[in-house]
């Protein structure tokens, strides 16, 4: 498979796992998961005919982003959900410096009402500077 197929599958997983589960006939566990076999059957009736497990593993693997886990046959999106249903986080010991990507026109709403998660259910940090650039790009449009 293509570095441009994996882009275009990763996508409709995302949108998939964190915004959209019930368009794909998919129902998330508390924490997110999805068995791997009902993912691929979904996206069989989704465009994706020729998709395998293998190919959403592989995926996964490849992935600098790593947007999503894969554990005991079964996968969760890492982070961005805006679904209706909580998805239960596990709480952990943070790096000593997190990041925060954002565009210049928010700084002075996050300094006076802090970070907030808009439209998502957390708050997305970054463990460096280059992942929340990435993030602030994307806000920019870049």
């Amino acid at each position: 498979m293509r570095a441009n197929e994996f882009t275009k599958i990763s996508k409709v997983v995302s949108h998939a796992l964190r915004h959209e589960p019930t368009a794909y006939c998919l129902k998330l566990d508390d924490e997110g998961w999805v068995f791997l076999n009902d993912l691929v059957r979904s996206l069989k009736n989704h465009g994706f005919e020729d998709i395998e497990k293998e190919d959403i593993i592989l995926m996964v693997e490849k992935s600098e982003k790593k947007r999503h886990q894969i554990v005991n046959d079964k996968i969760r999106a890492c982070y961005g959900h805006s679904t209706s249903e909580k998805i239960v986080k596990q709480d952990q010991l943070p790096p000593e410096i997190l990041y925060h990507g954002t565009s210049e026109n928010n700084v002075s709403s996050i300094l006076e009402k802090g970070l907030l998660p808009m439209d998502r259910q957390y708050v997305h940090l970054s463990g460096n500077r280059e992942s929340a650039a990435i993030v602030a790009g994307r806000r920019k449009g870049i």
